[in-house]
């Protein structure tokens, strides 16, 4: 997180004082876009980190410093340092730039510090496994005690997956308090040989919360173990060779409910208002009046304060009451509204949805740079505001689906893990997205060798003022399984036959056919289907675009009691069956 330092010299020329606000506006401005210092990401011990020179977004401010600041993972503090390194011994250092501007009066000062990055310095750097890989990382979790309180701990050991070190955790120990909260600390091994640790029947899902493209683990069923402890999520370092984790949190009741409401709200933007109760306030006020008459101001006005008159007015209102919900996703629906209203940015929601999770969860969101999904791809999701709200989805449902079982949304479907041999519907929600925030798709792994297809369709035209061609395509990868994280529901096929001989029998060829087409054939695309693109025929979204391919291939959609795919937009207007040759 950007971090900045400010300090004002006061003048001694009492009409300069004035220029202290000027100062502090420039002191702000110079505060954007700051440049992280230029660092390899690893070396076997001889280096350079420098500075990429000030960045002054103010022409008014002077850049009067800089330097750089190293620290020692894991646990050092910054000391500024010279930048050149020789024969540095092997380990994780942390590099940030420090810049120091004045006002051009010099009566403001204000210092700023870049993000920092990350030089892993050794000949023997563990690799990391792209995020998918590391999903399928599996964990044991025992029991056992080592300060001898009586208070079980819990050894989380990982038994299957990666390179030891490899900025994911390996093994770590959370020791339980007296208030049901645990701190991690790294075992040694006499810890490790100090307790009888024992199989506990807790188990551990692994899943990215905190979307750094390091999986992250959660302890589930403590309170079994530890009456009134909640579930543990457990942050890896994401950093190679570093093993203490980044940090240790209940899962309690406010991030439970947070994540329930937002399920049911990504399925219905209307949720929070449809399902508010009506509240009745009243409210009284009271008045006096005192009319003037000069025959009445004798004895200093006593007689005038006799005639004075108290009103009373009654009031009242019958207003949503919003205090059932989770108030940090009640402040996310605020931040969405006021894109859909205009007083908000997509980029200016995007990046407050994601701080209001990032305090919820009381650690950073996003770092991961989704390189092993887009590289060497034309497809990509490229826009930084779209890519914040991204990870603040990604962070929403890494939570729902680490807690399947504890959710009870209203309507929203339960993210259970997903099966082989079984077509799911499938979808994203992008937070700050001006329309069409929940995108769907159709998903479908092989069994045996486990390998996932899908089929999707996206705008031609990626300009969000202009509505293009409704395009379809195979496997791409905006639509991977990373990111299309959320399941609505899965495929039935006609007389419930085999998954298999249906996605590819029928739902691939019908696709194919669609995706053949002139694209002056297809149909036109229509971010809100309800409005006609044109006057004859009205357009269609991605959304549509699967609801027609299941109708015209004779499947059935399956989604979870009290859950309407129909509430999607464009759901329920599916594209023709003619433009799949049926």
């Amino acid at each position: 997180m950007k971090q900045s330092f400010c300090t004002y010299r006061l003048a001694k020329h009492v009409g300069r004082v004035a220029l202290i606000s000027s100062g502090l506006v420039n002191c702000l401005a110079a505060l954007a876009n700051p440049l992280p210092p230029l660092a390899p990401s690893s070396s076997d011990g001889s280096y350079t980190v420098s500075a990429r020179g000030c960045n002054l977004a103010s022409s008014s401010a002077t850049c009067v410093a800089q330097w750089v600041e190293e620290r020692i993972e894991p646990s050092g503090s910054f000391q500024s340092s010279s930048g050149t390194y020789t024969n540095k011994p092997a380990g994780v250092y942390s590099y940030r730039s420090a810049d120091y501007y004045c006002d051009v009066y010099f009566v403001a000062c204000f210092g700023r510090y870049s993000e920092p990055v990350t030089v892993v310095v050794g000949t023997d750097i563990p690799t990391a496994d792209p995020l998918d890989v590391q999903l399928t990382y599996r964990y044991s979790v025992k029991a056992g005690n080592v300060v001898g309180d009586a208070k079980p701990d819990l050894l989380i050991q990982r038994t299957a997956g990666g390179e030891s070190g490899n900025g994911v955790i390996d093994s770590v120990i959370l020791q339980q308090h007296s208030d049901q909260e645990f701190t991690a600390i790294v075992p040694t091994q006499s810890q490790l040989a100090a307790s009888a640790w024992s199989n506990t029947g807790l188990t551990a899902a692994v899943e990215d919360i905190n979307v750094d493209g390091f999986v992250d683990v959660i302890v589930k069923n403590v309170g079994s173990l530890a009456a009134g402890a909640k579930d543990q999520v457990v942050y890896s370092s994401g950093q190679p060779l570093i093993r203490q984790p980044r940090a240790v949190q209940a899962l309690d009741n406010g991030v439970q409910q947070f994540s329930t409401n937002m399920l049911d709200y990504m399925v219905n933007q209307n949720y929070f208002a449809e399902n508010a109760p009506l509240k009745t306030s009243y409210s009284l006020f009271s008045y006096r009046y005192c009319p003037q008459n000069p025959a009445w101001d004798i004895d200093g006005g006593m007689l005038s304060l006799l005639h004075c008159i108290t009103q009373f007015q009654f009031y009242y209102a019958v207003l949503p009451d919003y205090s059932g919900f989770s108030n940090a996703a009640i402040e996310v629906w605020r931040q969405e509204q006021g894109v859909a209203n205009g007083t908000l940015t997509s980029a200016a929601a995007a990046g407050n949805i994601t701080k209001r999770i990032s305090d919820l969860l009381d650690v950073s969101i996003g770092g991961w740079n989704m390189r092993e999904i887009f590289s060497g791809t034309n497809s990509t999701i490229d826009d930084p505001a779209d890519r914040k709200g991204l990870e603040a989805f990604l962070a929403v449902i890494g939570i729902a689906r680490a807690q399947a079982d504890e959710t009870d949304s209203d309507t929203a479907p339960k993210q259970s893990p997903r099966n082989p041999d079984e077509i799911y519907i499938v979808g994203r929600y992008i937070f700050g997205s001006s329309v069409n925030k929940l995108h769907t798709a159709l998903y479908y792994q092989l069994p045996i060798i486990n390998m996932p297809t899908w089929v999707s369709a996206f705008d031609s035209n990626k300009s969000a003022l202009f509505d293009g061609t409704l395009v379809a395509e195979t496997n791409d990868m905006r639509d991977s399984p990373l990111l299309m994280r959320m399941t609505l529901g899965t495929v039935i096929p006609a007389n419930n036959g085999a998954r298999y001989a249906y996605y590819f029998g029928d739902i691939v060829p019908a696709h194919e056919h669609y995706r053949d087409l002139p694209n002056a054939s297809k149909a036109p695309y229509d971010a809100i289907p309800e409005v006609p693109s044109c006057l004859s025929c009205p357009g269609r979204n991605s959304n549509g675009y699967i609801s027609g391919l299941i109708a015209a291939t004779k499947g059935q959609p399956s989604v979870d009691p009290g859950f309407n795919l129909n509430g999607l937009t464009g759901w329920e207007y599916p594209v023709e069956a003619h433009y799949f040759g049926r």
